[in-house]
C-alpha cells in the first residue's frame, strides 16, 4: 500500500509545485499592487501636507 503512494508521489510534486508557483505569483502581484497603491496614497498625502494654503484638487472622471 505504501509502495503505491510513493511510486506516484514524483506525478503529486509536478502537478501541486506548478500549482503552487501559480499561487504564489498571484500573491506577489497582489502584494506588489497593494504596496503600489498604499505608496501613492502617501506620496499625495506629503504633497498635500506640504501646500497648507491650497485646498485639496480632487480628481473628476472624465464624462
Amino acid at each position: 500500500m505504501t509502495g503505491a503512494g510513493v511510486g506516484h508521489f514524483e506525478n503529486y510534486s509536478a502537478t501541486y509545485g506548478s500549482i503552487g508557483g501559480v499561487i504564489l505569483l498571484m500573491l506577489w502581484l497582489y502584494l506588489t499592487s497593494y504596496v503600489l497603491l498604499v505608496g501613492a496614497e502617501v506620496d499625495a498625502e506629503i504633497e498635500a501636507a506640504a501646500r497648507p494654503g491650497e485646498p485639496r484638487r480632487v480628481a473628476r472622471a472624465a464624462a
